[in-house]
C-alpha cells in the first residue's frame, strides 16, 4: 500500500471525508461501542507519528502528553472509560545509538531540556510557556509517568504509561496505577525519580524499561494486545516503508478541536494516513446540549502549543527532510462556530501566525461539528 501524495488538506477535503459513507459508519460503530461502557481514553502527544486507538477510544493530544488534568476531569471520569493509557514516543533507532541515555522525544521535551540548562528561551507565552509550565521532566519517561500518576489519582481509573516507538508502533509499558494512584506497578524505582537520585545511566542500563510479561496487572492485557494488534496491522500494510514513513514529522493538516471523538472517526480517508495530522485538543465544559464554555487559560494553553508546529515550520521551511518543512494547513474544529471564530482571532493576533500567513499557499480552516458531523466548514480570508 503506497501512501498518498503529500499535500496540505483543503475544508473541501474534509466536508466530503466526513460526509461519506464510511465515515457514518465509523460514527455509528464507535457509538455502539461506547455504550457498551469498554472504552478507553488515549491520551497521547500531539506528534502526527503518534499511532493510537481509535475504534473503541476517546483521544486527547497535548504536547508530551503534559498539560493540565483538570479541566478534563468530566471526560477522565466519564462512565464509558474502563482505563487511561498516557503514552510519549521515541525513534528506537536514535535510542539504540545512544545506550545509557534517555530516549529522544518530541520537540517539546528538547525545549524543557533547554529550559533546564538554563538557556535563556522567552518562556511568558508560545510553546515555551507550556513546557516551562507543564513539562515536568526533559526525560520522557519520567515525564509520562508523571502524568500518569496525576491522571490516575484524579480520574479514579486504572492508568497505564507507556513509550511507544514511532518507527513501528510497539510499546513499553512503564507503569501502572490503580485504586487512584495507590497501587503502582513501575519499571522505574520510583526513587530514581528523586532529585539527586535521577540517573539515566541506571535506568536506561539495558535499553529502555518496560514492565515484562507477568507483571503488568490483568486489567491492561486487553488493552495492550490491541495495541500490539495495531502495530501488526501497520507493519502488514506499509512494510519496509513504514519506517521512512515515521522518521521524520512532516503532517498535511494542523488540528487545534474540542472534540475528544478520534479524528479518524470522522475523516476515515485523512485520518487513516500516517503522519498527515498534527494535534492539540482543547477542554471544554458543556453547559447544555447546545452550549459549551471553554475558559480563557485553556484556548491560550492550546494557541501556545500550536506555536510549535508553526514556529519550526517557519524555520525548516521548503525543505521536506526536516520537521514540518512542507506546507500544512490549519484546522480549528468546534461545537460552536462563534468558538471557532474566537479562536481564529486569539490565533490571528500572534505575530507568529502572521509570519506563517504571508505563505499564500497557507490557509486556516474552521469548522463547526457536532456529534461526530460537520454542520458547516469555510476557509477563513485573510487581509
Amino acid at each position: 500500500m503506497v501512501p498518498d501524495k503529500p499535500r496540505p488538506i483543503t475544508a473541501n477535503d474534509l466536508l466530503a471525508d466526513n460526509k461519506s459513507p464510511r465515515a457514518q459508519e465509523y460514527n455509528a460503530g464507535w457509538y455502539e461501542r461506547r455504550e457498551k461502557g469498554e472504552f478507553w481514553l488515549e491520551w497521547g502527544c500531539g506528534d502526527a507519528r503518534f499511532i493510537l486507538l481509535w475504534k473503541n477510544a476517546y483521544h486527547l493530544r497535548t504536547i508530551t502528553s503534559g498539560g493540565q488534568r483538570t479541566p478534563y476531569l468530566a471526560l477522565l471520569t466519564n462512565h464509558s472509560i474502563q482505563a487511561i493509557g498516557i503514552g510519549v514516543h521515541y525513534d528506537k533507532e536514535e535510542t539504540e545509538a545512544h545506550p545509557g541515555e534517555p530516549p529522544r522525544g518530541c520537540g517539546g521535551l528538547g525545549l524543557k531540556a533547554a529550559l533546564d540548562r538554563g538557556e535563556s528561551i522567552d518562556t511568558s507565552n508560545g510553546v515555551a510557556h507550556f513546557a516551562d509550565r507543564y513539562i515536568w521532566s526533559q526525560d520522557p519517561v519520567m515525564q509520562c509517568i508523571t502524568s500518569a500518576s496525576i491522571t490516575a489519582r484524579l480520574s479514579g481509573k486504572p492508568v497505564i504509561a507507556y513509550a511507544q516507538d514511532h518507527l513501528s508502533g510497539t510499546v513499553k509499558p512503564l507503569a501502572t496505577f490503580s485504586r487512584s494512584g495507590r497501587d503502582v506497578v513501575t519499571a522505574v524505582p520510583l526513587d530514581f525519580m528523586l532529585p539527586g537520585r535521577y540517573d539515566p545511566k541506571r535506568i536506561y542500563e539495558h535499553g529502555i524499561p518496560e514492565l515484562v510479561q507477568g507483571e503488568t496487572p490483568d486489567e491492561y492485557h486487553d488493552y495492550l494486545s490491541e495495541k500490539k494488534a495495531e502495530a501488526s496491522i501497520l507493519l502488514q500494510l506499509y512494510g519496509e516503508q513504514l519506517r521512512n514513513m515515521q522518521k521524520v514529522q512532516n503532517p498535511d493538516l494542523v488540528v487545534l478541536s474540542s472534540s475528544a471523538r478520534p479524528f479518524r472517526i470522522k475523516y476515515p480517508s485523512i485520518g487513516e494516513r500516517l503522519g498527515s495530522k498534527f494535534q492539540v485538543s482543547l477542554p471544554r465544559e458543556r453547559i447544555d446540549e447546545t452550549r459549551i464554555r471553554v475558559r480563557k487559560e485553556d484556548i491560550q494553553d492550546a494557541i501556545n502549543q500550536l506555536h510549535y508546529p508553526v514556529s519550526t515550520h517557519l524555520k525548516n521551511h521548503g525543505d521536506p527532510s526536516l520537521p514540518f518543512g512542507r506546507d500544512f494547513n490549519i484546522f480549528i474544529e468546534v461545537e460552536e462556530w462563534e468558538r471557532g471564530m474566537e479562536l481564529y482571532n486569539e490565533l490571528r493576533a500572534t505575530d507568529w501566525i502572521g509570519e506563517w500567513l504571508k505563505f499564500p499557499e497557507h490557509k486556516i480552516i474552521i469548522g463547526q461539528v457536532n456529534n461526530g458531523v460537520v454542520q458547516q466548514i469555510a476557509e477563513i480570508l485573510h487581509s
